[in-house]
């Protein structure tokens, strides 16, 4: 079954990119990316991790099912881990690979999205009618609950 695997770069974060993130947010993404998201996601690799990604880490581990915290796979600097779940030709040469610059490979994505032109442009016209659908909606209501902030009001 075809999939994605995503490899995050985080060589340039530090501690404060972190510190924006909260638990509602935190929940909302991992959610997208279980429920929401049409790609299949085979894996995520981490690599260059700062210190302090740890406690970030282990805040959306604690969001996903077990399925998708087992295809979390954390390499630091080590890119030979990387290699024993991704080979090194499908790999960009800034990672040891020997798929071609990252530049090379963008522009080849680029003009084959590009070719693609007309079935994109076709495909603006369909949708879908939400109340034939079977079953609650799924929204932030029902996923998350209500949101924002509640203060017991008393009056005399």
């Amino acid at each position: 079954i075809a999939g994605q695997m995503g490899i995050l770069d985080l060589a340039n974060t530090g501690m404060a990119h972190f510190l924006q993130f909260n638990p509602s947010f935190v929940k909302k993404m991992t959610m997208w990316s279980q429920e929401g998201s049409p790609l299949r996601q085979k894996g995520f690799h981490y690599v260059n991790t700062p210190s302090g990604f740890e406690l970030v880490y282990n805040m959306f581990k604690n969001f996903l099912n077990e399925k998708n915290r087992s295809r979390l796979h954390v390499h630091g600097s080590n890119l030979d881990s990387l290699y024993e779940h991704i080979p090194k030709s499908m790999l960009p040469a800034e990672y040891g690979g020997d798929a071609g610059p990252i530049q090379d490979l963008v522009n080849a994505w680029a003009k084959k999205v590009l070719s693609y032109k007309e079935y994109f442009q076709e495909e603006e016209q369909y949708g879908t009618d939400e109340k034939k659908r079977p079953g609650r909606p799924k929204n932030a209501e029902t996923l998350f609950g209500l949101e924002g902030s509640f203060r017991k009001l008393e009056v005399d």
